[in-house]
């Protein structure tokens, strides 16, 4: 998790596939839900091959965009 000054928050989750589906997103989904209005975003990080949206406030980016 990260979080800003003001409490705004960014979750990021790691997941060892390519695909994420949305029973694996349960986790972020909940602390969205736990976090309100301080919830900017969900980041579930993993080995796809481009960014891809996966609902409201929650996308999967690649691991690989960590040092590209």
């Amino acid at each position: 998790m990260l979080e800003n000054r003001v409490g705004k928050l960014i979750a990021i989750e790691i997941k060892a596939g390519a695909t994420v589906r949305q029973g694996g997103l349960r986790g972020l989904n909940k602390f969205k839900s736990l976090a309100g209005d301080r919830f900017v975003a969900g980041i579930v990080r993993c080995t796809a091959r481009q960014t891809t949206w996966l609902g409201r406030q929650i996308w999967a980016v690649p691991i690989e965009a960590l040092w590209s």
